[in-house]
């Protein structure tokens, strides 16, 4: 659910930003953002092979192999373009990297996650319970 929120909500620029400073390496931000960004791309894929199958009448085991053909393809093809995409951009340059978004924890940030890790040991301490 976590993960879902962070793909649909945050910006992937926020989102390599954020992990750089908090100084992780380039080689585990760079997977990463290209990830967030493939996913709505391969659901959109998915949409458009759906699309398909209505328009052909395809059902049945048939379907299964039809969508799975285009789908390994499109992923394949889609990858190579992000990852084109982000080297454009100078994702794996080793310099340190200027942005105009302004990220900083503010009072609410604390305060969310204050309450998430009180979410955390609570719940911890409710499955000790069940277990004992």
């Amino acid at each position: 659910m976590f993960g879902t929120l962070i793909i649909k909500k945050t910006p992937v620029r926020a989102f390599i930003l954020a992990l750089q400073k908090w100084k992780i390496p380039q080689s585990i931000i760079i997977p990463l953002a290209i990830t967030i960004r493939y996913f709505p791309a391969l659901k959109e894929e998915r949409n458009h092979i759906k699309d398909a199958f209505k328009l052909r009448g395809i059902k049945g085991f048939k379907k299964f192999e039809s969508y799975l053909v285009p789908i390994m393809i499109s992923a394949t093809n889609t990858s190579e373009e992000l990852s084109a995409a982000a080297v454009t951009r100078g994702i794996e340059n080793p310099i340190k990297k200027t942005s105009l978004i302004d990220l900083n924890f503010h009072y609410i940030d604390f305060f969310s996650l204050l309450i998430g890790i009180i979410f955390l040991f609570v719940s911890i301490i409710l499955r000790i319970e069940n277990v004992i």
